[in-house]
């Protein structure tokens, strides 16, 4: 028979004292969880899904810190009082490494692509083909049959600087390429041919010595100039949210005229839509010597979707007809697209 001095909570059967300190353990986490409920709650308030799922994190590893502290208080509570080992500290690695998770964005955004490659090999070229559907006005089968074969890359040493002088066809480039595999390419390169020439070539020597730093080898990257065979364009360009799935980040140099240039927010768009994640988005400011950072502030503040110019008025409405079926309305696009350029 249990005494009077003894009770039952989380912690098992214990004396009046110890009923009192998992009591206490008892409120800290349910207090602890409903403020994670709240601060989850509060997300659905920002129209950015960027920042939706910053805070969202933020909340997760205020979370996994409270449980944290909890544990640790009552291993050294058990050590103490009863001279044993708690078993709640072999769960602290698991806990750590998910706060350490839960606050490097990247690390999450390596292991959502890799599981998501693992689980479903052909689920992102199947968003893609998709879009590249309706962009080209094209059966999906057909689009990722052509992609398959038409995938190239370039090495950034195979470039010169005077490949990227102008937009002017040259056939050659195309034979320095070599086929790629869906995943196997680095970057994606997007960029406008009105933004300044030798300032695009700094930017994207600049990230070249980036990439060069961490993994010790020559970036594979997709350059339209190059990539595209010159004797069959409009194949390629409907292979292009393809292509854009199959490379692992995307590349933006942008300058002052980007942002004004509907054919790049397609990119953006569809790197964003198909993957699912805007981190893996890198952008490097183009800038020449009489331009600013002001001036790229300035058209990213006042960025809208339906400004943009594009050659063709019937791309443009069918391009704008995808974007807002896929984010609901324009506007919260131009938001993520305001929260790259930040």
């Amino acid at each position: 028979m249990a005494t009077e001095n003894t009770c039952h909570f989380l912690g098992g059967l214990t004396s009046s004292v110890h009923c009192w300190w998992y009591a206490w353990l008892d409120a800290v986490i349910i207090l602890g969880c409903l403020t994670f409920a709240f601060g989850c709650f509060t997300c659905t308030c920002y129209d950015s899904s960027l920042r939706m799922q910053t805070v969202l994190w933020k909340n997760v590893a205020r979370l996994y810190a409270v449980v944290v502290l909890i544990f640790l208080a009552d291993g050294i509570y058990v050590a103490v009082s009863l001279h044993e080992l708690s078993m709640r500290w072999l769960m602290m690695p698991g806990l750590a490494l998910g706060i350490w998770v839960s606050r490097h964005s990247e690390i999450r955004d390596s292991i959502r692509s890799r599981i998501s490659r693992l689980c479903d090999a052909d689920g992102f070229t199947s968003v893609a083909a998709s879009v590249a559907g309706l962009v080209g006005d094209c059966s999906t089968h057909r689009v990722i049959v052509q992609a398959k074969s038409r995938f190239n890359y370039i090495t950034c040493n195979d470039i010169a600087q005077i490949d990227l002088a102008s937009n002017t066809p040259d056939p050659l480039l195309f034979q320095r390429t070599r086929p790629a595999s869906f995943g196997g390419c680095d970057a994606f390169v997007s960029h406008s041919w009105h933004d300044d020439a030798d300032a695009k070539w700094a930017a994207l020597q600049q990230w070249r010595m980036s990439f060069l730093a961490v993994h010790h080898r020559e970036p594979k990257i997709w350059l339209d100039k190059c990539c595209i065979d010159q004797t069959d364009i409009n194949s390629d360009l409907q292979c292009l949210p393809l292509f854009l799935s199959g490379c692992q980040e995307l590349l933006v140099l942008g300058g002052v005229t980007y942002l004004s240039r509907l054919w790049c927010i397609l990119e953006i768009f569809t790197f964003v839509h198909v993957c699912g994640y805007s981190r893996k988005v890198s952008l490097v400011p183009v800038l020449s010597k009489d331009e600013d950072m002001g001036a790229i502030e300035h058209s990213a503040k006042n960025f809208d979707a339906r400004a943009c110019k594009c050659f063709e008025q019937t791309d443009k409405n069918r391009i704008l007809s995808i974007i807002q079926t896929a984010f609901g309305d324009l506007d919260s696009f131009n938001l993520e697209v305001k929260q790259i350029f930040a």
